[in-house]
């Protein structure tokens, strides 16, 4: 399900891209100015990995917030900083464990920019960086209740990030109305020091937002 997710949003993508290269022109970007964005985290996907065993499910549907800064550097390129939290959401499945995950990636952003058009710009997204991971105190007392029954002794979990990544698409309105669709992959690990070996985490999404370009 994870691979259809990302095989779907690319060849949107490179529809979207392929269909406005073909007949646009090169857009100055707007002026550099901090986005703020809202939006929800759709057909998510947790997989987990303890020594080259996994395991898989779908999440629940989740809250997006986050701010950009983008400086132009050229017609058609922006860069700049970014970050979003993602607010706590827990796993869709009837035997999952218990209690819910966040994650907070700090990123660059490169924006790809062209015209198709009217007062509306269009653009590639890509994201890379750091995303840090975080588990409520539920979650991680049912995996610590599930490793202890099985090695007869007391461990303690703690959850840490790891590769941030995202590539997507969006338009710019004249009213500086930003909407964005985004496949994002979040890694992280989930780690103790009174066992060997780690779970190795990975969230996967798409995600869907609205923001405010000042």
């Amino acid at each position: 399900m994870k691979r259809m997710h990302v095989v779907l949003v690319l060849l949107a993508v490179t529809f979207f891209a392929g269909a406005l290269v073909s007949s646009a022109q090169a857009q100055g970007l707007p002026k550099a100015g901090l986005t703020i964005k809202g939006g929800l985290d759709v057909m998510g996907n947790l997989e987990l990995e303890l020594e080259g065993e996994s395991t898989d499910g779908d999440m629940k549907t989740g809250i997006n917030l986050g701010a950009e800064y983008i400086f132009p550097l050229s017609d058609m390129i922006g860069i700049g900083p970014g970050a979003a939290y993602m607010l706590p959401r827990g796993v869709d499945e009837d035997d999952a464990v218990d209690g819910k995950l966040s994650f907070l990636p700090v990123y660059g952003v490169l924006n790809i920019c062209l015209k198709s058009g009217g007062e509306i710009t269009p653009f590639i997204v890509g994201q890379i960086g750091y995303s840090f991971g975080f588990m409520d105190s539920t979650m991680k007392d049912d995996l610590e209740s599930g490793i202890e029954e099985e090695i007869g002794e007391e461990v303690a979990l703690e959850m840490e990030g790891g590769l941030y990544w995202g590539i997507g698409g969006g338009i710019l309105l004249s009213n500086n109305i930003q909407i964005e669709l985004v496949y994002n992959v979040n890694n992280g690990k989930i780690t103790s020091d009174d066992v060997d070996g780690e779970i190795d985490v990975e969230y996967s999404k798409i995600t869907v937002t609205v923001g405010y370009k000042f």
